[in-house]
């Protein structure tokens, strides 16, 4: 784990406990630890009574190696815990213990979950103007990539992309209401997460432009009625 440097936000309990298992599967993944939380790391068998001197070193080094994984593993998992979840692991030895039991303390049973994300998902409203239209398709994404995966946990079935395609346009504020009846004109087979994506942040740029060149008028207009 040399030169890996990393910021997680400290496991506190289940109201961060999604945001927190995306952060540390990304850097685990990062430092090439994943088979330690899988536990399927691959330990060098033991050498032979009549091993080399080569052998012995070689079988040490890659023993060595194989440890590396589990240790950093842990030293990652373990420094992103708050004191009051690290209690919780402590008498844990290895990685995938300590990956299994926060899992089964903090993760909703699959069904229970998948109510609650189909609950969330549909839930979010008109999209908050301050929020922006990227952040707010991220956050309608990160509900969605987690509903697919419970849905395919549970029921073997893989919600359509257009459902969520479709939530995006449904919460979007009154101005944009020309743009969805021109989405909807779009070839079906052009409807891609990419390109709504990509026209809406265009459009929204054009509104803060005529919002701003608006500004300028009215103060414009206000100085010359003062002059």
């Amino acid at each position: 784990m040399e030169g890996l440097k990393f910021h997680v936000d400290k496991l506190e309990g289940a109201n961060n406990w999604t945001d927190w298992k995306f952060q540390v599967r990304i850097v685990i993944q990062s430092a090439g630890c994943m088979s330690a939380i899988q536990g399927n790391i691959k330990y060098p068998e033991a050498p032979a009574t009549t091993a080399s001197e080569k052998e012995l070193a070689d079988c040490n080094k890659a023993l060595n190696a194989a440890q590396k994984v589990e240790y950093d593993a842990q030293a990652i998992i373990v420094g992103s815990l708050s004191s009051q979840v690290r209690q919780l692991i402590n008498m844990c030895k290895e990685a995938k213990e300590i990956w299994g039991t926060l899992h089964s303390i903090f993760e909703q049973r699959t069904e229970q979950r998948q109510d609650r994300l189909f609950n969330d998902f549909f839930g979010v409203k008109a999209m908050n103007e301050a929020e922006g239209v990227a952040k707010h398709i991220a956050r309608l994404e990160q509900i969605w990539l987690e509903l697919q995966d419970e849905t395919w946990k549970e029921d073997q079935v893989k919600l359509p992309d257009s459902l969520f395609l479709n939530r995006i346009l449904n919460t979007l504020p009154s101005q944009y209401f020309e743009f969805v009846n021109a989405w909807e004109s779009v070839p079906k087979k052009d409807r891609t997460l990419k390109a709504l994506r990509e026209r809406l942040c265009i459009v929204e740029n054009r509104f803060d432009e005529k919002i701003k060149n608006e500004s300028s008028n009215s103060s414009a207009l206000v100085v010359k009625h003062k002059l």
